[in-house]
């Protein structure tokens, strides 16, 4: 197993009860934004193959919350650039992955309330598969290079926020679509190369704790592969997907078998209900009136994936905040 703290078993198919808390603890409420300023910085993080990759972090700060950025001038965020990270103590970290045809910041909604809570965020714009650069042709190699340049986004921002980020703490892989397979390929799902007549890969990282796929892809390069993956998983999509379908979305959900993990659907959720910035773009499948509104889709990934995260750093608030209740929500806790 990888270095996380230990979970709370559930059991049932809706929302849990809450715990009793010690006397002295505090109870962090998951379902509005932390107590803590977002701040956020682009900067470079060297990758495999010496390329150089793009990146985003995001962090809790002390410093008064002010206007919010413009991502590369496409889509507002509310958090600030160039706030100093508060980090009295290292942050757990999390790296996000972006969907094919996607960008870092695609889904400011999920990154920027995670560093409201306390956790510091990297994404990077994965070359040959990002908003401005997607080459169909060349998606083998990328398929197989996109795990580790999600460790090296993590390499960077220890190297870059040493204050911040502590290397044997490891990391929570998360991604939305293509961000969905790196994740699960991150935390140790067996491949097949595409490449190489389908013979599998071991491309996991051991610092992994925990997985949130958001919609995720398997990139038609895991079968029954996430039967390898031995750290917590909480998979988030939608009914009305048609990008990534349901029954695609199963076939990753159902091999596991690690404690916990944690499946929701949303009735009315389509593939882009995950990524706001593809909705300036497409239409339909997310995008639209008739898909579950951006407000409730925003408050139920949020509050799942971080009381998700924070219960497996220990947050014993955080246990009984994973699964919200809502009539447009199924949800299956093992």
């Amino acid at each position: 197993m990888r270095g996380w703290i230990g979970w709370l078993v559930l059991g049932g198919c809706t929302g849990t009860e809450p715990e009793e808390l010690a006397p002295d603890a505090v109870f962090v409420d998951y379902s509005v934004a932390g107590p803590a300023s977002v701040g956020t910085q682009e900067l470079e993080i060297p990758g495999p193959e010496g390329l150089l990759l793009k990146a985003q972090v995001w962090y809790p700060s002390d410093d008064a919350q002010g206007a919010g950025v413009s991502y590369d001038g496409l889509l507002q965020g509310e958090a600030t650039l160039g706030l100093s990270p508060s980090c009295p103590v290292p942050r757990p970290a999390v790296v996000f992955s972006h969907g094919l045809g996607g960008v870092r910041w695609q889904s400011p909604f999920f990154v920027e309330f995670l560093a409201s809570h306390g956790f510091f965020v990297v994404a990077v714009d994965h070359p040959g598969s990002g908003l401005f650069d997607t080459d169909y042709s060349q998606l083998a190699p990328v398929i197989l290079r996109r795990p580790a340049e999600m460790a090296a986004a993590f390499d960077g921002i220890v190297e870059a926020f040493p204050d911040c980020v502590d290397a044997a703490q490891g990391y929570a892989a998360t991604g939305h679509s293509f961000g969905g397979y790196t994740a699960f390929a991150a935390a140790g799902a067996r491949v097949q190369d595409p490449t190489a007549a389908g013979a599998d890969v071991d491309l996991g990282d051991q610092r992994v704790w925990a997985v949130v796929a958001l919609a995720p892809w398997d990139a038609e390069a895991i079968t029954d592969g996430t039967s390898e993956v031995d750290v917590p998983v909480m998979v988030l999509t939608g009914r009305q997907d048609q990008t990534t379908p349901l029954a695609q979305v199963r076939r990753l959900w159902n091999p596991l078998g690690v404690t916990p993990r944690v499946f929701g659907v949303g009735d009315t959720a389509g593939h882009y209900s995950f990524s706001p910035v593809a909705c300036l773009l497409e239409e339909g499948d997310g995008c639209g009136a008739e898909f579950m509104e951006a407000s409730v889709v925003s408050k139920w990934v949020n509050q799942s994936s971080a009381a998700f995260l924070s219960s497996q750093r220990g947050e014993p608030s955080a246990d009984s905040q994973w699964t919200p209740e809502d009539p447009l929500i199924d949800w299956t806790v093992d």
